[in-house]
């Protein structure tokens, strides 16, 4: 049998093959000397060559996700903590590290979509997000830029010795990158390529900048700007509470503590410098708190609490239901703790104590015993009595 012909056909395929690697080999050659001389960035260019050509310098089982890390040189970087959170940026449980070549593999990968972080102190840095299985490697790029964040009053003038922190743009996560500004109200930032704002604490109280993107923005301002709002404690009758020193406190839209409060002057009144949001007010009152309608400022300059305060009698009787003067009595909460609030009833045995809403019990001091009244609602009705026996 003559084989002449299949050893033709098998070295004709070889030779083609031979050139095609030549080509191949020409045409990859030629386009990094392109790319060198133009600065672009060789990596991401071989790895769409390879894509095209269906090559590919790491076959990786089906199941596994590559993610590699490089540094401001665009090399690898080893030894670099990768970990794997989910689309909506829940953190997996999942991390790597780095190898030599600046990559880390993460195996048993469900179909969906994921978002790595790289770890190197003090920075975090993210990859773009990634659809597996469509999509099975991505890169994370360590570079830096110089952020300057201005700090200033109202007036436009620089804020010293500010400490200002670099937090995700949905306010989040704290970057774990800060400074303190200069004499010009200024701090300089090392920061890698993301969305963020930046948070100052003045004073006790946090402000925060606009959102901005590194590297298309490069400096931002953040605003120490403070509005007055009036907060005012009333009674049944909308008029303010006779009674100085109640602390009011300010929280935020979501109940969080904003850490700032001021205490009531003679007609209920307190004055709580806020920066700009929506805030609720609360104040502790015999023995209760009570809060405030939702304001937003700028937009309003007062809110009002309500504690609903009216007159309540207690009444003391003997056996009979006799009324017994010149008795000490004395007001609790209902489970039992007292605020502070006493009187002696009068001619009538009576004695009227000024109660916000609630619940209450009183108690009736005579001849070394003590006489307690029900727990009773003041909305249920406006007295109340306790008999001795």
């Amino acid at each position: 049998m003559d084989n002449s012909h299949k050893r033709t056909d098998l070295k004709n395929c070889g030779q083609g093959l031979t050139e095609y690697a030549l080509i191949l080999t020409l045409v990859v050659a030629a386009t990094v000397l392109i790319l060198a001389v133009i600065g672009a960035d060789t990596q991401d260019v071989l790895t769409r060559i390879n894509q095209a050509f269906g090559l590919s310098d790491n076959d990786l089982p089906s199941d596994t996700i590559k993610v590699t890390v490089l540094d401001n040189g665009n090399q690898g970087a080893a030894d670099i903590y990768v970990y794997a959170f989910d689309g909506d940026g829940n953190w997996l449980g999942l991390y790597g590290i780095t190898d030599n070549e600046g990559a880390a593999l993460f195996e048993g990968m469900q179909k969906g979509v994921y978002h790595f972080l790289a770890y190197k102190n003090p920075h975090f840095y993210w990859s773009e997000y990634l659809n597996f299985p469509q999509q099975n490697q991505t890169s994370i790029r360590m570079n830096v830029q110089d952020f300057t964040v201005t700090v200033v009053d109202e007036k436009g003038r620089g804020m010293t010795n500010v400490y200002v922190y670099a937090y995700t743009a949905d306010e989040q996560y704290w970057s774990g990158v800060y400074g303190r500004t200069d004499n010009n109200g200024q701090i300089v930032l090392e920061l890698p390529d993301g969305d963020y704002k930046f948070r100052a604490y003045v004073n006790g109280q946090w402000y925060w900048s606009p959102a901005v993107n590194s590297p298309a923005q490069n400096a931002t301002t953040i605003e120490i700007r403070q509005y007055t709002i009036d907060v005012t404690v009333v009674d049944d009758a909308g008029k303010g509470i006779k009674e100085s020193n109640l602390a009011v406190y300010g929280y935020t839209e979501d109940g969080s503590y904003t850490g700032i409060y001021d205490r009531t002057n003679g007609n209920g009144r307190a004055r709580l410098d806020v920066p700009a949001g929506t805030y609720q007010f609360r104040v502790d009152y015999r023995g209760n708190e009570y809060w405030s309608e939702k304001v937003t400022v700028p937009g309003t300059d007062t809110a009002v609490i309500k504690t609903e305060e009216r007159p309540f009698a207690v009444n003391v009787v003997d056996d009979d239901g006799r009324p017994v003067k010149n008795i000490w009595v004395y007001a609790f909460t209902d489970n039992g703790s007292y605020f502070g609030l006493y009187g002696k009833t009068d001619n009538q045995g009576s004695v009227t104590f000024d109660l916000p809403r609630g619940s209450y019990q009183f108690r009736a001091d005579y001849k070394s015993h003590s006489f307690w009244s029900a727990v009773f609602n003041t909305a249920a009705g406006s007295s109340t009595t306790i008999t001795l026996k």
